[in-house]
Formats: structure tokens, sequence, C-alpha cells
């Protein structure tokens, strides 16, 4: 009777084919049999693809021959399909390879939302690496050829609010080429307005605040930061509370978080608490404070009545006359003087009829 095999898996053909690879360089190795170590070393390499691997059959092969064979290797892993994206753009990067693993990046669009956080977070770190190491060896054109690419990832960056997982890479494009970077951030803007929302806010002014020192403090271009932020009021003058934080920018301490209170400051304590008596330093300011003090007592008590005559003459009594005016002011003191007698003859008057309205009611009260 005949037995159907059943299909191997995956796993278990990468296990035989390592383990049956190990043992035929083990032999290789008591024959001295480099051509058979360097072969089989290759044939472990297809089924894992490491690090460990690739540095195994560099060891193993000359400058020439490795030339040859890296080619080679590096078909193989563009063509399989089971490889390990992330794992076969760091074994290129590692070895120089940057325009091979060019096609390896994926569409940032095209990644699974449960994963794409940190998907994203992997692939733009392995991009940074690739800006960086195409602007330290290669041309400007070479670079250049990149942007569509770095364009695409920044984009989907700014569209999450993710602004600081991008900064490592427009610090390269910065140092290379920042026309692309003046190009591109005012499409970023418009982008991550369309859907922003106030708790955001914070978010975009410190990414606004970060493209600001960007373009005034690194690259000394103070008029291309202000053509821009122009046209960001007028575009943008609908969003008010967004462009008074935005106006903000100037400020060393700015407090960007919605809903986060910001430390009280001198002015706001003058504001919200009674004020306070300044500290008096020397005699002639507390005796100054006081005659003050005594005045504005005096004249809240001689609004009506009869008191204000009283205070107009004390107020006139304490300046001292000078020169020809001196006589002039004694006819006025004696004037004053007569009022005041006057003022007390009423009083006395008065407080005499009030007596005798007392003593009459009293009589009348007896009477009864």
């Amino acid at each position: 009777m005949e037995t159907q095999n059943e299909p191997i898996s995956n796993y278990e053909l990468v296990t035989k084919t390592l383990q049956l690879t190990t043992m035929v360089i083990e032999s290789a190795k008591v024959e001295n049999n480099d051509e058979a170590l360097c072969s089989q070393a290759i044939r472990a390499f297809k089924v894992d693809n490491t690090q460990r691997r690739w540095e195994e059959i560099k060891n193993l092969t000359s400058d020439a021959e490795w030339a040859k064979v890296k080619e080679q290797l590096v078909v193989f892993m563009l063509q399989n399909k089971n490889s390990d994206a992330k794992g076969t753009v760091d074994l290129l990067l590692g070895d120089g390879l940057w325009k091979q693993c060019v096609g390896l990046f994926p569409d940032p669009s095209t990644l699974e939302n449960k994963k794409r956080s940190t998907d994203m977070a992997d692939w733009i770190l392995r991009l940074t690496k690739l800006a960086h190491m195409v602007a330290t060896s290669e041309p400007k054109d070479s670079f250049c050829q990149l942007f569509p690419m770095f364009q695409r990832y920044i984009k989907r960056y700014y569209q999450d609010f993710k602004f600081p997982e991008v900064d490592g890479l427009f610090d390269v494009i910065q140092s290379v080429s920042p026309s692309f970077l003046i190009d591109l951030f005012p499409t970023l803007i418009d982008i991550t307005l369309l859907n922003i929302i106030q708790s955001q806010y914070g978010a975009f002014v410190k990414c606004m605040r970060k493209y600001k020192h960007r373009l005034v403090k690194d690259l000394g271009m103070e008029e291309e930061w202000e053509r821009f932020y122009a046209g960001f009021q007028k575009k943008h003058r609908g969003k008010k509370r967004l462009v008074q934080m935005v106006i903000l920018l100037g400020d060393s301490q700015i407090y960007t978080n919605i809903g986060q209170k910001r430390p009280p400051t001198d002015q706001d304590a003058d504001q919200q608490q009674p004020e306070k008596k300044k500290k008096l330093t020397t005699a002639a300011e507390l005796k100054q404070e006081q005659d003050n003090t005594t005045t504005s007592t005096g004249d809240r008590k001689a609004t009506t009545g009869r008191g204000v005559l009283l205070a107009k003459a004390i107020a006139e009594q304490q300046d001292e006359p000078e020169g020809d005016d001196f006589d002039d002011q004694e006819d006025d003191n004696e004037d004053e003087e007569e009022e005041e007698e006057e003022f007390a003859n009423e009083e006395d008057a008065g407080q005499v009829l009030e007596d005798d309205d007392a003593a009459t009611e009293d009589n009348g009260e007896e009477e009864e």
C-alpha cells in the first residue's frame, strides 16, 4: 500500500537544511576544503539570511570573489518573497548597497493600521540611515533622487501628528538641500491642518517652533521665515486661537498644551491679589506716607455738610505762604477764623435749642 508523503513545512525545511549544511561545513573544515566551506555557507545563507552568515561568506572569499558572490546574493534576496524586508535592508545598508535596498522600502500608506505605529518607527530609522549614507558618500544628484520617497514618509508622519520622529531625516535633508525643506514644509502644514483639533494645537506649535529654529538659527534665513509666516497667517486666519499661539514663537517660554496651566507671573499676581503697600526704606518716605494717609482720611470725612469748610481750612493752613502772598494769606486766615467762630456759634445755638426742647418735653411729662 502506497503511503502519501505529507508536505513539509517551511520551518522544517529550513531546520533540516541548516543541520545538513552544518555537518558538511564541519567536515570541510577537517579536510581544509575551502570551496566546500564557501558553497555550504552560501546554501545556509539562502535559508537564513542573517548578518552573521553574510559576514561568514565574506570572510571565506577573497575580495574579487566576494564582489561576484555578493551580487548573486543580492539578486537572490531581492527575488525572494519570503525574506524579511527589514533584515534585508539592514544587510544591504551595512555593506553600503543603498541603491539595491531602495525598492524594499514599502509605501507608508500600505502598512497595516494595527502595526503601522511600530512599522513606521522601524522604517523611518532605516530611511534616515539611508539618507545619511547617501548624503555623506554620494553626489548631491544621487541624494535628490530619493526626494519622492522622503516626501511620502514625511507626509504620512505629519498626517499622524508624529512630528519629532522625522526630525532626524529633516536634519539630513537640511544639510544637503534646504530648498527642498522650504518647498515641502508649507504643503505639510496644509495637510496637518485639514483635520487638526484643539487638543493637537500644542504639538503643532512645537513643530512650527522647530521649523523656525531651522530657518532662523541654523540657516540664517529669517526673511524666509517671515515670508512663510505671513502666508500662514493669511491663509489660516480663520483659526484665530492657533494663529495667536504661533505668534508667541518668539517667547522663550511658551506653554502649548491646551489645558496646561501656565506658571503665574508677577503680572498675574498683581491682577489676582490686592495691591500691597510698598516697603518704605527711609524715615522721609514713612512720614510722607503718613501725611498722605491723614490727608486722604480727612478728605473722605469732609465730603458732606459742614465738614467741607473745616477740611478746606485745614488743607489751606498746611500750605506755608511765601513772598508777597503772605499778607493775603493772613487775611484769608482771619476770614476763615471768623467763619469757624460763626460755625461754632451755630453749633452752640443748635445745642441750646436741643436742650430747650428736651426740657419742654420733661415738663410736659411731669404735668401729665
